[in-house]
């Protein structure tokens, strides 16, 4: 489709995504940070991490891993205290257990259940305690709603069930949760859980 190319164009500035979040998402990493419990003395690794908007909460280390580098330097500037790398998830080599925390929010729909499970696999390996994930569910309550997801660049929007199935190859999950983002058009499902 012609329209998710232009708005793929779009989204590369960083100021572009950032007002998409504030006008349709809201802020909603302080209940997701909340959720997952992330401490001070932790090590925390946010995989596609977008402009970084977690690193606002994370009081502990914070390392976010990107595919755009624009995305990224927004992020260095915004958050200096934190480290950004510019990888492919399948480009991840971090030693076993390294970080204490993982999270990976608003990026499996843009995964093959292929994809996902290799991303699972290797979170499995270096993440010591924790992962916390979070990711869209299908939502067809508004006109705005539907509008917004058939836009996303993210072609797999799974059910809560078809997403427990495949994280539970990986990990066991401690517990889940489901919220609207503050502004009611996005819904998610956000799962902590502990590497098997």
């Amino acid at each position: 489709m012609i329209l998710k190319k232009i708005i793929a164009f779009i989204f590369q500035s960083p100021y572009v995504y950032q007002l998409n979040q504030f006008l349709w998402a809201g802020d909603f990493f302080p209940k997701i940070i909340e959720l997952g419990q992330i401490q001070a003395t932790e090590k925390t690794l946010d995989i596609a991490c977008g402009t970084a908007n977690a690193a606002r909460y994370v009081r502990g280390q914070y390392t976010g891993i990107d595919l755009n580098d624009n995305y990224l330097d927004y992020a260095r500037h915004q958050y200096p205290r934190a480290k950004f790398l510019c990888l492919d998830f399948n480009d991840l080599k971090f030693d076993e257990k390294y970080f204490d925390c993982t999270i990976v929010t608003n990026f499996i729909h843009h995964l093959s259940d292929t994809e996902l499970g290799q991303l699972l696999y290797k979170i499995r390996y270096f993440t010591r305690d924790r992962m916390i994930l979070s990711d869209l569910l299908p939502n067809q309550l508004n006109f705005l709603a539907k509008i917004l997801y058939n836009l996303d660049q993210g072609n797999n929007i799974r059910t809560a069930e078809n997403q427990e199935k495949i994280i539970s190859r990986y990990f066991k999950i401690e517990k889940k949760y489901t919220f609207f983002s503050p502004r009611k058009i996005y819904k998610h499902i956000v799962f902590i859980c502990i590497p098997l």
